[in-house]
């Protein structure tokens, strides 16, 4: 509850995993998880993130609407490269990209 006595909900879920998140306002986060625990799907108000991880458990994309952000790595599971297509904005969730092509 906060100083205008409103309050915020959090439900977990199993491995204590936050499932939602219903905010002062009122409006809803909702997350789902993959079999290997990572962040599948992140679901707010006004969008929904898609999340894919290679299988050591590296993000892999993160999709919104018509826009994609796609990591590689090189033999070490050192990023090496992050690519942002489709339109909508640079930055994605927890992947980010300053442009159409970075180079790490």
């Amino acid at each position: 509850t906060n100083v205008e006595s409103q309050k915020m909900t959090i439900t977990y879920g199993l491995g204590e995993r936050v499932r939602s998140i219903i905010r002062f306002d009122g409006t809803t986060n909702s997350f789902a998880y993959d079999s290997a625990g990572n962040i599948s799907t992140a679901a707010y108000p006004s969008a929904t993130i898609s999340y894919r991880y290679l299988r050591n458990g590296l993000p892999m994309t993160a999709a919104k609407g018509s826009g994609v952000i796609s990591n590689a790595y090189d033999g070490a599971s050192r990023l090496v490269s992050t690519r942002v297509s489709g339109t909508g904005p640079r930055r994605l969730g927890v992947i980010a990209a300053s442009g159409s092509d970075c180079k790490q």
